[in-house]
C-alpha cells in the first residue's frame, strides 16, 4: 500500500463518522505495516503477490535469476572474450545467487533425501558450482547468450546448452524422444539425429524460459576434445565415413600453412601437432578453421558465468550425471543411450591422452593452453600429463 492509497482512505474516513480512538488505532496500524521492510510486507497472507508453491515443483524452489548488466572486462583479457552479436542478449546472475545455489545445491534432491547417490551428486554440483564461481569472478568472465545454442523441452521443463564433442548427440536424441520425434526403440543413426531431426527440436527464444526450467550443459577436458575431433575427422586412419570433407579442406589447408611445397605429399597425412599449432597460433585468427563449433571455447558457447545452470555435467561423468538429471526432472519413460553408428575416439582415456601430446612441441601445449585456459579453470580440469611435463620443463 503507498502514500496515495493512505491518503484516499483517509479521505474516506473522513466522510464518515469515525470515533477519534479507531482512526488512531488505524493510523497505528497503516504506519506499522508501511515501516516493515518491503521482503516481509511481500510474505504476509493477505499479499496476492505471495502465491503459494507447490512442494514437489522443481521449478518453484529454484531462486530466481537476477536481470543485471554485464561486468566490463579486464582489458587483458578483451582478445580472449571476442563475440558474435548475432540472435543473443545478456543473462547475468549476481554473486550473491551464485553463493546461494552452491550452499543449497539443488533443493529437488529433498525428494531424495534417502537416495544415497542423489547426495553424493548434489555434494558433487556444489564442488562444481563453486569452482565455477570463483573463476568466473577471478577473471571478470562473461559473454552473450545465444539462443540457438539451447534446446528446450516445455513438457519436463528442460533447458539444454549443447557443445559438439561433448555427448550432444546423446543429448539430442533424449530431446527427440521426449519430443515424440523418435520412438524410445527406434533404431536412429548419428547423422539423421545431428542434421534431419535436429530440426524438429525446440530452440530458446527468450531467457527467461531458464528461471522456471532445470538448466543443465556438459563439459570435458578441453585437451581430449581437440584430440576428438582430429582422431573423428581430420586423422589420416579415421574411421569416420564423411571425414573426407574435413580432411580436403581443411586438412589441406593446415598442411599448405606449414609444410614447404616439397614436404607436402600427395596422400594425405596430417599430424596432431600440425592442427594442434593450426587452432592455437594467435596469427591464424580469421582465418578458416580457427573458429569452428566443434572446438570453440565453452565459455564463449554456454556463458556458464552469466547462466545458473543447475547441473554442470561432464563427459567423463556422463552416465551418472544424465542419471542425476533425469532423476531431477522425473524422466522414467525414456531411456540415455548411445545413438546408433556412433564412432567414440576414446580420447578423454589417459593413456591416449598422453600419447598424442608427447609427440606436440612445447610451445604448440602452451598456446593451446593460453587459448582453451578459462574452460580448464572454470570446469576443474587438468593438463595430460605429458603436456604438464612438458611446461613445467620449460
Amino acid at each position: 500500500m503507498d502514500f496515495a492509497s493512505i491518503k484516499r482512505l483517509l479521505v474516506f474516513l473522513g466522510s464518515r463518522k469515525v470515533t477519534l480512538l479507531s482512526l488512531v488505532i488505524i493510523l497505528l496500524l497503516l504506519t506499522a505495516y508501511v515501516g516493515l521492510p518491503l521482503t516481509v510486507r511481500e510474505h504476509l497472507p493477505f499479499n496476492s503477490k505471495n502465491k503459494p508453491s507447490h512442494p514437489d515443483d522443481v521449478r518453484s524452489r529454484r531462486g530466481r535469476f537476477d536481470d543485471q548488466p554485464t561486468t566490463k572486462l579486464d582489458p587483458k583479457f578483451d582478445d580472449q572474450h571476442d563475440q558474435t552479436a548475432s540472435d543473443t542478449d545478456t543473462y547475468s546472475s549476481s554473486s550473491d545467487a551464485w553463493l546461494q545455489s552452491e550452499e543449497t545445491g539443488n533443493a529437488a534432491v529433498a525428494d531424495d533425501e534417502h537416495d544415497e547417490f542423489m547426495t553424493q551428486q548434489a555434494e558433487i554440483q556444489r564442488q562444481r558450482k563453486r569452482t565455477l564461481r570463483e573463476t568466473c569472478n577471478r577473471y571478470n568472465i562473461t559473454s552473450r547468450i545465444k539462443h540457438d545454442h539451447y534446446f528446450v523441452d516445455d513438457k519436463y521443463d528442460l533447458v539444454y546448452c549443447y557443445i559438439p564433442k561433448v555427448a550432444s548427440t546423446n543429448w539430442k536424441l533424449v530431446f527427440q524422444k521426449l519430443a515424440g520425434v523418435v520412438g524410445e526403440h527406434d533404431n536412429v543413426s548419428q547423422f539423421k539425429i545431428n542434421r534431419d531431426l535436429k530440426k524438429e527440436l525446440v530452440k530458446l527464444t527468450d531467457t527467461h524460459q531458464m528461471e522456471s526450467s532445470l538448466t543443465f550443459m556438459f563439459a570435458r577436458n578441453p585437451f581430449s576434445r581437440i584430440l576428438s575431433v582430429y582422431r573423428n575427422k581430420l586423422e589420416p586412419n579415421t574411421t569416420f565415413e564423411r571425414a573426407h570433407g574435413w580432411q580436403e579442406d581443411l586438412g589441406r589447408r593446415i598442411i599448405k600453412t606449414y609444410r614447404d611445397k616439397d614436404e607436402r605429399h600427395e596422400k594425405y597425412d596430417l599430424t596432431f601437432s600440425e592442427f594442434v599449432h593450426y587452432i592455437s597460433d594467435r596469427s591464424n585468427k580469421g582465418r578458416p578453421g580457427w573458429q569452428n563449433i566443434h572446438w570453440n571455447e565453452y565459455y564463449k558457447w554456454c556463458s556458464p558465468c552469466d547462466v545458473k545452470y543447475d547441473v554442470i555435467g561432464k563427459l567423463e561423468t556422463l552416465h551418472d550425471d544424465a542419471k542425476y538429471i533425469f532423476k531431477l526432472a522425473k524422466i522414467r519413460d525414456i531411456e540415455f543411450e548411445d545413438p546408433s553408428g556412433s564412432s567414440p575416439t576414446f580420447s578423454y582415456h589417459n593413456d591416449t591422452l598422453n600419447r598424442y601430446f608427447e609427440d606436440v612441441p612445447m610451445g604448440s601445449i602452451y598456446d593451446l593452453y593460453n587459448r582453451y585456459q578459462f574452460d580448464f579453470e572454470l570446469f576443474g580440469y587438468d593438463l595430460p600429463k605429458s603436456a604438464e611435463a612438458k611446461l613445467n620443463a620449460g
